[in-house]
């Protein structure tokens, strides 16, 4: 990003004199530190060098505990930099913020489940992060949900003490999305196989609406084995899916 993603393969010292002219170039202004540091994690957080992430805060003088760089860590499943992240200071929950921005919603609980990176989802439990609390990490079942076979980190995450009703939102997530295996899992689980009464504001529906109008039979046949209540679906509700 930038002009910096070729950094990753270079030697420490090579980078260390491209930075110091860098910084006499452009006087390190400080619209232009602002612009290098949003490209410090895709520099070095996703080909998992800290060293360089280290040599960039340092010469960039951009923090180092910034949560952007443990985000994307937690993106590529980069264990040993998340766990570097965090001794360096960066909070696991500090996404949130009043002003949210589009980053923010992404916690790096949420980045690691949605992609299936177990071991990271149980490291950044085990540090702290909160899956309970709705502000922090309102998307982190839902995301592994909405990723589709993700069973492995969704056990972690139910083990964590997820609330019941984040569970009966990721089961309309995966009812629409036609997941017959997880929505069983989901249920063994605690999530009510009835799902949620009315329309989130995601715009979900109980989960055999869901499943009804997304046409994924399988998943009807899967509701109703479970015990979930007969729906008629409204004329109309079918889901376009041509797209």
């Amino acid at each position: 990003m930038d002009g910096f993603h070729y950094l990753y393969d270079l030697p420490l010292d090579i980078i260390s004199t491209l930075l110091d002219n860098v910084v006499e170039t452009i006087g390190i202004a400080e619209t232009a530190r602002l612009r290098l540091s949003l490209g410090i994690p895709t520099v070095a957080a996703s080909v998992n060098r800290f060293d360089i992430l280290r040599l960039l805060c340092e010469r960039l003088q951009v923090p180092l505990n910034n949560l952007r760089h443990l985000n994307e860590a937690a993106r590529y499943g980069h264990l040993g930099f998340v766990k570097l992240c965090i001794a360096n200071g960066a909070i696991v929950n500090g996404n949130a913020t009043p002003q949210r921005q589009k980053w923010d919603l992404e916690s790096p609980l949420y980045v690691a489940a949605s992609r299936e990176y177990r071991n990271v989802v149980k490291f950044l439990l085990a540090a702290g992060a909160d899956p309970t609390n709705p502000q922090v990490n309102e998307q982190a079942l839902t995301g592994a949900a909405r990723a589709g076979h993700h069973h492995l980190v969704v056990e972690v995450l139910l083990d964590s003490g997820i609330e019941l009703w984040y569970k009966d939102i990721s089961l309309s997530v995966a009812a629409r999305k036609g997941y017959e295996s997880l929505v069983r899992l989901l249920v063994s689980r605690g999530a009510r196989v009835d799902g949620i009464e009315s329309p989130t504001l995601d715009g979900l529906d109980p989960p055999m609406l869901e499943a009804m109008k997304y046409r994924h039979g399988n998943v009807v046949n899967v509701l109703r084995e479970l015990g979930a209540k007969e729906t008629v679906l409204p004329q109309g509700s079918y889901a376009d899916v041509s797209g």
